[in-house]
């Protein structure tokens, strides 16, 4: 079994070093990771990221709140769950574990 992280993102919250220990200005960088999971029945990504649609209508499917606080860079890109689809097989799922 392999572990891929990916990078599905990127949050810049006001806060800088205090928040990710390297920035210089105000704003920090905290990339938002996603998993692809090689197993030996194919592929499974642990959450994808920003979809297609929130980065579309980022006001429609994402609170005020949560784009004043985060400020995500919703920049235009394939959805992950899409780059992976010429594999055989791909299982994606989202949410957490306890």
């Amino acid at each position: 079994m392999k572990i891929h992280h990916l990078n599905c993102g990127t949050c810049c919250p006001v806060g800088g070093y205090l928040l990710d220990g390297y920035s210089t200005g105000i704003s920090a960088h905290l990339v938002c990771y996603c998993l692809l999971i090689e197993t030996e029945n194919g592929l499974v990504l642990i959450d994808t990221g920003y979809g297609a649609q929130d980065i579309a209508r980022p006001r429609d499917r994402l609170s005020n709140f949560f784009l004043a606080l985060n400020r995500p860079q919703l920049r235009p890109r394939k959805p992950r769950s899409r780059r992976f689809a010429g594999s055989a097989s791909i299982r994606t799922t989202s949410g957490t574990s306890s």
